[in-house]
């Protein structure tokens, strides 16, 4: 979990899999329903190669976004 001075949160987890369900974002939305306007968005990261929107403020994105230039 990241937070800001703010008090807004991002919810981060990691999982060792090439493919993300539903389930795998119980604890981020168990997050957003405790935090309510404080979360701002909740990420699994995965090893996968796309990114993939989960719902509103939900994201798998690949674990090799984190090496990623903007080029």
């Amino acid at each position: 979990m990241l937070e800001n001075p703010a008090g807004e949160v991002v919810g981060i987890e990691a999982k060792a899999s090439s493919t993300v369900k539903a389930h795998d974002f119980k604890g981020l939305k168990y997050l957003s329903d405790l935090l309510g306007d404080r979360f701002l968005r909740g990420i699994v990261l995965y090893t996968g190669d796309q990114p993939v929107p989960f719902g509103s403020n939900l994201y798998a994105l690949p674990v090799s976004t984190l090496w990623r230039t903007g080029e």
